[in-house]
């Protein structure tokens, strides 16, 4: 079965062995029945399952899963890329919240949505699409995978900004330079790391968005207080940013 998707503009062509993976995508699709194919899963892929299913049988979640990564793949040459955080618009602004699996994205999403419910729209709970536009700013926009909790939104933004989430027994936060910033961010792009023109061109839009996009690391405890310190962390540069302009 062959179907198309559009992710940040740009269409992707899907074919799936399994019909019901599609349900994974239906938000998404804008082609059903098309012609041809830009990505599929093949018998490589396939001899990964059990790292990712415990049957090690092919469902349709396996399969939207094993997908993920070689979409990401294709849309580098878009100048795009999943990658992994929670991410939000705020005050028209998108902003990623990002660290390795465990450390507190969704704790914090949780806390947003206690003491913030009104102020804030969901981009995506666990992976958005990343995408350069012509005009050179950065851009949030919501993806077909959405993690455990399956938390979805429909709205995209220009970046404003990304914060690194690291545990701590303390809450604080402080601005990173470039070079400090560039391996905590690309180990959040969703690539199969296996090519090396695919490395490349991460490398590249990393660059990029490290010149051009402010990244907060946030040691923290995880509890509400940590919240109100990120929020704080935004305002303040909400202000600062706007006396600029």
């Amino acid at each position: 079965m062959n179907f198309a998707i559009e992710l940040a503009n740009v269409k992707i062509r899907i074919s799936v062995r399994l019909p019901d993976t599609i349900h994974y995508f239906e938000d998404f699709i804008i082609e059903r029945d098309c012609k041809g194919w830009d990505i599929r899963i093949d018998d490589t892929d396939i001899s990964m399952l059990p790292l990712i299913c415990p049957s090690g049988n092919l469902d349709p979640f396996s399969e939207a899963y094993l997908l993920m990564p070689k979409v990401s793949c294709y849309m580098l040459q878009f100048e795009c890329s999943l990658i992994h955080g929670v991410s939000i618009v705020w005050h028209g602004h998108s902003w990623l919240i990002t660290a390795p699996s465990g450390t507190g994205k969704t704790t914090q999403l949780r806390h947003w949505q206690d003491l913030w419910p009104d102020e804030f729209e969901l981009i995506n709970g666990d992976k958005s699409v990343m995408a350069l536009h012509g005009d050179g700013s950065f851009w949030l926009h919501p993806s077909p995978w959405t993690g455990k909790e399956k938390e979805n939104g429909t709205a995209s933004a220009p970046l404003a900004g990304i914060i690194v989430l690291e545990q701590a027994n303390f809450n604080k936060v402080r601005r990173l330079l470039p070079k400090d910033s560039v391996l905590r961010i690309y180990q959040q792009f969703l690539i199969l790391g296996d090519d090396s023109a695919e490395v490349q061109m991460v490398g590249r839009l990393e660059s990029k968005l490290i010149q051009t996009t402010p990244v907060w690391l946030m040691e923290n405890l995880g509890d509400k207080d940590s919240a109100v310190l990120m929020h704080q962390t935004m305002e303040d540069y909400e202000v600062s940013r706007n006396e600029k302009i």
